[in-house]
Formats: structure tokens, C-alpha cells, sequence
């Protein structure tokens, strides 16, 4: 007596068991490093010509930018996540791939004074109606140390020994970049 093929189902399961995940790991980034890295090019950003890189706009309605500083400034999660990789390949240059929330990312660095090429005003938000008396360029130097000294960035960092693409039933961090990148979250 034959056994029956097992169904799409079944199999997709028996993938899903045998699968590994990237380790996820949360990384608070000293905002100086983060300008440090971004200064000396380690940030690596997906290809501008993909997608629109750039901060957050605020708009008419819309105040993305300012929520994002805000978050930042109050310790608060951020409205998109910043997620990285890592590979043992990048690990030894220093280099960081940013996966998602890199709009996030250079929202933060633009109002810490990176040169993003980009200029980006405060507007008030509900959480922080004050933020526009915030702006970083405005504030003493003892004011910009303290903010420096007390808030992190917060990233997810992807790391795996793995290849650069989806090998043998195991999801290596170029894999899980490619994802993020095809979905622009």
C-alpha cells in the first residue's frame, strides 16, 4: 500500500518547522555613532533611484517628521522601525545595511544636523505640542549634549552566519532585505 503525497499544506508546514530565523537582536545607537556612521558612508541605504529617499515630509495634515523627532526626543518608539543587517561580510567594514525605516533613520539625522540634503521644520504634534521650540540648531550646546547623552536610536539588527541569499531552508539576511525592500516598509 503506497502512502499519499503529503499536500501543499502539509509541506508548507514541514518548511516552516524546518526553517531557521535570522537572530533579531535591539540595538540602541548612540546618536554621535549614529552621525559618525552616516558621516563616513557606513549607513547603507537601498538605491535612491528605487524609491523617493529621503526624510519624512510634513505636510498640511501630516506631521511624520516632527512625530518621528518627537518619539525620538521623548524615548518613545518609532512610527517605523529601523531595521538592519548584518553580515559577517559587513561586520568586519563597519557597514550596517538599512532595511526598513530608513526614512525614520535620516528623519532622526537631519534634525541631529546631518547634511541629508534635505531641510526639515518642526511642527507641533498632539504628544509634544512644543517640538517646533526643539529644533536642534536652536538649542545650547549643554542642551544638545544633554539630549545626546540621554536618547538612543533604536534598530533591529538581522544577524546571521549566513549567505546573502535564501540557502537550504534558511533565511540569510540578504534574504529577509530583499523582502523589505520588494514591500518599501
Amino acid at each position: 500500500m503506497s502512502t499519499p503525497e503529503p499536500s501543499d499544506r502539509d509541506l508548507a508546514y514541514q518548511h516552516i518547522l524546518k526553517n531557521k530565523k535570522p537572530n533579531l537582536r535591539q540595538y540602541a545607537l548612540e546618536p554621535q555613532e549614529a552621525i559618525d556612521t552616516y558621516n563616513t558612508g557606513r549607513f547603507v541605504f537601498p538605491d535612491p533611484e528605487d524609491q523617493g529617499l529621503e526624510p519624512y515630509k510634513d505636510g498640511a495634515w501630516r506631521r511624520k517628521h516632527s512625530m518621528t523627532v518627537a518619539s525620538f526626543l521623548l524615548g518613545l518608539p518609532l512610527p517605523d522601525p529601523i531595521i538592519a543587517t548584518r553580515t559577517p561580510e559587513t561586520r568586519r567594514g563597519g557597514v550596517v545595511s538599512i532595511v526598513s525605516g530608513q526614512r525614520s533613520l535620516l528623519s532622526i539625522l537631519t534634525y541631529l544636523g546631518c547634511d541629508t540634503g534635505h531641510v526639515r521644520e518642526l511642527h507641533s504634534v498632539p504628544i509634544y505640542p512644543r517640538i517646533k521650540h526643539m529644533q536642534v540648531n536652536e538649542l545650547t550646546n549643554g542642551q544638545v549634549d544633554e539630549i545626546m547623552g540621554m536618547r538612543t536610536i533604536p534598530i533591529t539588527i538581522i544577524e546571521t552566519e549566513h549567505e546573502v541569499t535564501f540557502e537550504e531552508g534558511v533565511y540569510g539576511a540578504g534574504a529577509v532585505l530583499r523582502h523589505y525592500w520588494m514591500w518599501s516598509l
